[in-house]
């Protein structure tokens, strides 16, 4: 994206013009349609649904349930029946932790692994632990790719639930879930965090077969504090509820209620309705450029970056020959923390550290903190040459290491 365009198109871009920003893995710039969409709802519509019967509610209530049309279109959902408006994955994942284990017994097994993100371990292991949960943990092989033919041996009559990223926000690895699916067959629930994979490549969840998938908007030009589950309606109608409240209820008294039938079951409290008519106005910024555009571009500049780095001495791709937005890479001999100063002191924003990875992850020696570069449409060739010319020529206190020269005092 040429830079007089992107500006236009981000304002982030147009007021922080010296910024180079490579970490749309953590959260992604607002195109301006967004925005305007937001701030105009806010400034023209009543920001609430469904508590007055009035035009003022059925207006908002119109804009509610057609932004919610476009999510479940957006990802092939049969209806807004699969839909329910969360606070974000990380509000996502907690809450079908807790539903879907109410019912579990102790000794019922769950399986996760050592490359999830902290969102989709850490709520599941609190939940084992008070209930006397198993887990178990799934493999992945050297070449960083998931083992199948492993999973099938921790398969056993008390395996109840499987959760996974659909991309590891570590590595960028995709995991195949409609072969995770097919393996664990339909008495085991599959669980799919897709933060890094929506609004990267395209979401079938019919395709896929998930029972659940969990997404937020930041990481899709969208806006914070918004996020999706879906979930089969089938077994929507039997999850038990994790909110109360006005909304959701049909009936009750002092002594009893009734819930509502999806999705409203689900609706406790005022909905986070801007956030889910900026996700809406997110998707249509997505399906004016064309996901697979999206995914060829990234993908392009992670192999572009790849390239470059690889001449430069004692840098060590940890992920290479993956097709990813996300590069991870570390230099030898110096701390990534050094190395991510230095890039921040030139205007270049990345990620160095974990990435919410358990600190004992063996195959990305996690004991060692790395750098994490991720792309998203609104980057550039330029972008990646600053971020070149950093790390091949230093700065001024790591101009020694940089350069490997013992002679060279650093300032």
């Amino acid at each position: 994206m040429k830079e007089n365009i992107r500006k236009e198109i981000f304002p982030f871009f147009k007021n922080n013009p010296n910024i180079t920003y490579l970490d749309s893995s953590l959260t992604t710039i607002k195109p301006k349609v967004v925005i305007n969409e937001i701030s105009n709802f806010y400034q023209n519509f009543l920001p609430t649904i469904e508590r007055s019967n009035n035009l003022l509610t059925e207006k908002s209530k119109e804009l509610f349930l057609i932004s919610l049309l476009k999510i479940a279109h957006f990802i092939n959902s049969r209806t807004i029946n699969e839909i329910i408006p969360v606070a974000g994955t990380t509000n996502g994942l907690n809450l079908l932790a807790l539903a879907l284990t109410d019912d579990l017994k102790a000794g019922d097994e769950l399986i996760l692994g050592e490359f999830e993100h902290a969102s989709n371990y850490i709520p599941w292991l609190v939940i084992a632990k008070k209930k006397k949960l198993k887990i178990r943990h799934y493999k992945i092989k050297e070449n960083f790719e998931f083992d199948y033919d492993h999973l099938k041996t921790l398969l056993n009559n008390k395996t109840k639930i499987i959760a996974i990223s659909h991309i590891f926000n570590s590595i960028g690895i995709l995991n195949d879930l409609k072969k995770i699916k097919k393996i664990i067959g339909d008495n085991i629930l599959l669980v799919a965090d897709a933060a890094q994979s929506v609004g990267h490549i395209k979401i079938d969840v019919r395709d896929l077969n998930c029972d659940f998938l969990v997404f937020g908007g930041h990481k899709m030009f969208g806006p914070n504090g918004i996020g999706i589950i879906y979930g089969k309606e089938k077994l929507l109608k039997k999850l038990n509820l994790f909110n109360y409240g006005g909304g959701m209820f049909q009936y009750y008294d002092l002594n009893k209620f009734d819930y509502r039938k999806l999705p409203n079951k689900f609706y406790a409290g005022t909905p986070n309705i801007s956030g889910i008519i900026g996700l809406a106005k997110a998707i249509d910024f997505i399906n004016s450029i064309g996901i697979e555009k999206i995914r060829s571009h990234n993908e392009k500049l992670k192999f572009l970056l790849e390239e470059k780095l690889e001449k430069i001495n004692d840098i060590i791709i940890l992920n290479k020959n993956i097709k990813s937005s996300i590069l991870l890479f570390k230099k030898k001999n110096i701390h990534s923390e050094d190395i991510n100063y230095e890039l921040q002191q030139n205007n270049i924003f990345v990620r160095s550290g974990f990435y919410c990875v358990n600190y004992d992850n063996k195959l990305l020696n996690t004991k060692e903190q790395s750098i994490r570069v991720s792309f998203h449409y609104y980057n550039n060739e330029n972008d990646l040459k600053k971020l070149v010319d950093v790390i091949k020529n230093g700065g001024d206190f790591l101009n020694g290491l940089f350069n490997s020269n013992k002679n060279k005092k650093c300032a």
